[in-house]
């Protein structure tokens, strides 16, 4: 047999450790990749938004999120568009209750374009990153535009190191 698939501890070691460095480095890579394709846009600095909050009787407003959001994406030299600014791409604010419960969804959505059995095209907007909060409001309206605060805080650090270079993910070799 030959000396190099030979079963001995060594090569066992070698094994291994090439499917832990496959198995934990390439999602890693891909990750960064993926998250560049859906965020990536070529005027990152102006970016339209949406703001939806559902009816609630603790305090929380659609111009409180509104204003926390705008404010966010200002702080980060982002100029905030109006939500009905026609471009291929826009972040939408949810929040929504129910009973003592709340979600917040800070989504990015783009508009794409998709070929149906028919052979017919259907266009659209297409959610492509989001991070969602969920739990128990106890009735704190303060609490809720603490935890969109978080929500818009992650998708800033995602949404600025997607746009840092002009360079298109397209043109990265991808592994």
């Amino acid at each position: 047999m030959n000396e190099l698939w030979a079963p001995t501890d060594r090569n066992m070691k070698r094994f291994l450790a090439a499917v832990l460095t496959i198995l934990l480095v390439h999602p890693a890579l891909a990750q960064v990749d993926q998250e560049k394709i859906n965020l990536w846009v070529k005027d990152y600095k102006n970016l339209p938004v949406t703001v939806v909050i559902q009816a609630n009787d603790i305090g929380v407003t659609e111009d409180a999120a509104r204003t926390k959001t705008e404010l966010r994406l200002r702080q980060a030299g982002i100029r905030p568009l109006k939500s009905d600014a026609f471009v291929d791409h826009r972040l939408i604010v949810y929040v929504r209750f129910s009973g003592p419960a709340f979600s917040i969804d800070v989504a990015f959505n783009r508009m794409a374009i998709w070929g149906l059995p028919d052979q017919s095209r259907y266009s659209g907007g297409v959610q492509t990153w989001d991070v969602s909060t969920v739990g128990e409001h106890g009735s704190d309206g303060p609490y809720i535009i603490r935890a969109l605060d978080e929500g818009l805080d992650k998708f800033l650090n995602a949404y600025l190191k997607a746009n840092q270079t002009e360079e298109s993910p397209r043109s990265q070799a991808y592994v």
